[in-house]
């Protein structure tokens, strides 16, 4: 039967966009030898985009989580929305520490248990990223003549062509693309796993400037490529294709290394995929002269320190590196926290009266360090007093 939209949910949809997110596994969990990781799926309701990231843990285990829930929402371009999940423990953790994060305003909102139905917009986006998962799948085995491993990356890809290309029944004729960004898509794109070359960095002219890659799939909000290869990830701007008879190759689709939170196998501090590969210029660029700054505008005096006692009492912010570092119990290193971490973390002091104390200390030191340096600013534009020439008497 169909079920068609009332009108009071077409005008809450229109007031504030709803983002479902839900966990799915594209295999048996019971199956040892071929482990599954968790993927999260997430279906905005206005645009119908749909995002579908294999994540390394459940929950907030990892800093990889709550980075790309909160990058994902943000590439949707909204300043208020309703993030909406089930009751389950570990997507509650995650939901919250994205709002935390957030710099907008961010509604959470959760289905009743043990009704499925309720947030059923985000399990039919599970089915299409299943289906179209299992075809990349199928049509990579074709083109390379071997099967390849379950756990392929070709479940983070399948979101991209049902936001490029798929027009959804929303009866307007558009793509989740179009609806965002207001124009098609018209980048063309290689086929998934399909062997290409990328321009790459050379350190002399006569170095050849491509080499060769799999095509693993697009960043919609930037168009740049993702490319693999047994050295790992990268980000990529120009790619180009090779001739009708040599895109496949099975040796290096099979010999691809690198995961979305480790792209670089042999460097573990890489957490995230690297910037895009450009080309420098032969010439490099003529420094700025330094600005003179007035102390007394703008001076930048010593922040008040977040302790690992304030992390510890009020959570960790996702997307931080500081807080990520201290939630895999490594030091900083000099890292700072971001500017949302630190006006969260003030903003709890504030409101706690058993650690008050340790921000009005915080705030009078740097209020007399900023008398101190606007009374000797003073002094040093003060003109200075010409000695008299005075003569003792005969």
């Amino acid at each position: 039967m169909l079920h068609r939209t009332r009108p009071e949910e077409e005008r809450a949809s229109a007031q504030m966009p709803i983002i479902s997110m839900d966990y799915g596994y594209f295999g048996e969990q019971s199956d040892p030898t071929h482990p599954q990781l968790p993927v999260l799926v997430m279906y905005d309701r206005r645009s119908g985009t749909i995002r579908a990231r294999p994540m390394p843990v459940k929950g907030t285990g990892h800093p990889h989580c709550g980075r790309t829930v909160l990058q994902d929402i943000e590439s949707l371009g909204y300043k208020r929305v309703v993030l909406k999940t089930d009751q389950e423990v570990s997507l509650i953790a995650l939901a919250k520490s994205v709002r935390d994060a957030w710099s907008g305003e961010m509604v959470l909102e959760h289905s009743p248990k043990g009704q499925s139905r309720s947030n059923g917009e985000v399990e039919r986006a599970v089915q299409s990223v299943h289906g179209l998962a299992r075809t990349l799948k199928e049509s990579l085995e074709q083109g390379i003549g071997s099967e390849i491993e379950p756990k392929a990356p070709a479940i983070e890809h399948a979101g991209t062509p049902l936001n490029l290309f798929s027009r959804s029944d929303k009866q307007d004729g558009m793509t989740a693309f179009m609806r965002l960004r207001g124009r098609p898509w018209r980048v063309p794109l290689p086929s998934f796993g399909e062997s290409i070359e990328f321009m790459r960095r050379t350190r002399h002219k006569l170095e050849s400037r491509w080499e060769p890659g799999i095509f693993l799939g697009v960043k919609e909000h930037t168009t740049e490529k993702i490319v693999g290869t047994k050295e790992g990830i990268y980000v990529v701007q120009s790619v180009r294709r090779r001739p009708e008879g040599e895109r496949y190759d099975a040796d290096m689709v099979k010999g691809i290394r690198g995961l979305p939170w480790m792209p670089k196998p042999e460097d573990e501090a890489a957490v995230e995929l690297p910037e895009p590969i450009t080309l420098r210029p032969e010439m490099p660029e003529v420094p700025a002269e330094p600005v003179q700054k007035d102390p007394r505008v703008g001076q930048q005096y010593r922040k008040h320190y977040i302790v690992k006692r304030d992390l510890e009492k009020y959570g960790h912010t996702a997307a931080c590196p500081a807080c990520d570092a201290s939630r895999m119990g490594q030091r900083p290193g000099g890292v700072a926290h971001t500017q949302v971490c630190r006006e969260r973390i003030e903003k709890a002091l504030a409101e706690d009266p058993e650690r008050r104390s340790r921000l009005e200390c915080t705030e009078m030191r740097q209020n007399q360090r900023a008398t101190e340096e606007i009374a000797q600013e003073e002094d040093r534009k003060r003109p200075r007093q010409e000695a008299t020439d005075v003569r003792p008497p005969p």
